[in-house]
């Protein structure tokens, strides 16, 4: 019997090895085609259609106010003054100020040192301008009113005239009218001599007023310009030695008697890496805000929002910086903007390129491999096609397709790991490329 038993293990062996390839058999004929009903990748596709596509450089620097002067005295002396704002509390840090008016040698008394006498001068002369001023506008209302009724007496006349002509007048009566008319006229002669004499004792008191500042001048700040104190370093009863100091900006700053700024127009100072700036030129237009957030935020709304101050580029070095390998691009505000100031860090949007109704492709339907890129076209029979694309420009959230793609094909923009070249694929959501 010890013979027969490894004959009966290779026989039960055999059979259910059989049983087993039969049963694979069967199972594969009968849930082939369910597996490849269910795996089949679900996929999302765009509209490949045209758009405007900008480029941007976008980069960092700093906010300085293009107009700012580091004020001090000419002679050394002890500080006696410090002028007063508009709401009658001495000048500080934010307060504005007024520059020259037009004739005006000088703007507003900032500070001065001891020098009262020339000091008592220079306001009476201010007194006398203002009141010159407020002259001229009241003659200037007279003259108004007195044309008003001349215009008013010359149809009461022509009237009269008519009526006169009919024999409804008197002589009487049509000559105390004509002489109505009369005295209208030489009403405005008399409104527009007052106001040119107005406008002369306008122009005499500035003229005063300048030659009273002469004796202040080397002991006085004057503002330059209209603008806003950045910096005031000095204290009624401090001694300044009247020495400006040359060096660096925040060295200037820091001993400068009063900084004043101009905070209605930036520049903004850029390194931009020399690749970028081949494409940048003057006057190509640029938006500028203290954080890139606020312009990503900002350029959905073609940078309408408040926050963002638009400019331009005002100039662009030939140069290339040895130490950074960038190139200094200089860019210039064009209206004002409340968030900006002197010194602030900021971020900057450069519209370096534009095309115009040119094919486009979202960004998240572009796959790379090694050098080149490609995308996955989805033909009408839900089969996978993979492109080789040449792109151009590069906006926000789109590239500009230069070769590789069709207007109205189909592109894979969301589970492109998933599919390979001649894959069959299940569309389950489309949009049309820069659709909302």
């Amino acid at each position: 019997m010890k013979p027969v038993r490894p004959m009966i293990h290779r026989t039960l062996l055999i059979a259910s090895l059989l049983m087993l390839t039969t049963y694979a058999a069967n199972a594969e004929d009968s849930e082939m085609p369910v597996q490849n009903s269910v795996s089949r990748p679900k996929v999302s596709v765009e509209q490949v259609q045209t758009a405007d596509i900008t480029q941007w450089v976008m980069t960092q620097g700093r906010a300085s106010a293009i107009r700012h002067e580091y004020l001090n005295f000419e002679r050394p002396g002890k500080v006696r003054y410090i002028a007063k704002g508009e709401d009658g509390r001495q000048l500080r840090a934010g307060d504005k100020v007024r520059g020259p008016i037009e004739g005006e040698k000088f703007g507003q008394l900032l500070a001065q040192l001891d020098s009262r006498e020339d000091l008592e001068r220079v306001r009476g002369q201010e007194a006398a301008l203002v009141a010159a001023q407020r002259q001229v506008d009241s003659m200037t209302s007279a003259l108004e009113q007195s044309r008003a009724n001349a215009q008013q007496a010359e149809k009461d006349f022509q009237r009269a005239e008519e009526i006169f002509a009919k024999g409804a007048y008197s002589q009487g009566q049509f000559d105390q009218i004509k002489t109505q008319h009369i005295n209208a006229q030489a009403e405005v002669k008399r409104a527009q001599a007052a106001l040119a004499s107005s406008r002369s004792q306008v122009k005499t008191a500035v003229s005063q007023l300048n030659a009273a500042k002469i004796g202040l001048e080397k002991t006085s700040i004057f503002a330059p310009f209209d603008g806003v104190i950045s910096y005031l370093n000095i204290r009624k009863g401090d001694y300044s030695n009247g020495q400006p100091m040359a060096g660096a900006d925040a060295q200037r700053q820091s001993n400068a008697a009063i900084v004043v700024v101009d905070n209605s127009a930036y520049e903004i100072t850029l390194e931009v890496p020399f690749y970028q700036a081949n494409h940048l030129s003057e006057g190509q237009p640029a938006f500028i805000a203290p954080s890139a957030i606020s312009l990503t935020a900002a350029a959905s709304g073609n940078f309408n929002d408040s926050g963002i101050a638009s400019g331009e580029v005002y100039s662009v070095s030939p140069s290339i910086s040895l130490a950074g390998r960038t190139v200094q691009v200089k860019v210039r505000t064009n209206n004002k903007v409340e968030q900006l100031r002197d010194g602030l860090p900021v971020s900057v949007w450069i519209a370096s390129q534009q095309a115009n109704n040119t094919l486009s492709v979202n960004e998240n339907a572009v796959q790379y491999r090694g050098t080149g890129s490609f995308a996955y076209v989805v033909n009408g029979a839900g089969i996978i096609e993979k492109r080789q694309l040449v792109l151009g420009l590069e906006g926000l959230n789109k590239y500009q397709v230069i070769e590789g793609l069709e207007k109205g094909e189909n592109v894979v923009t969301g589970g492109a790991h998933l599919v390979f070249d001649g894959s069959q694929v299940e569309v389950v959501s489309a949009r049309i490329e820069g659709a909302q």
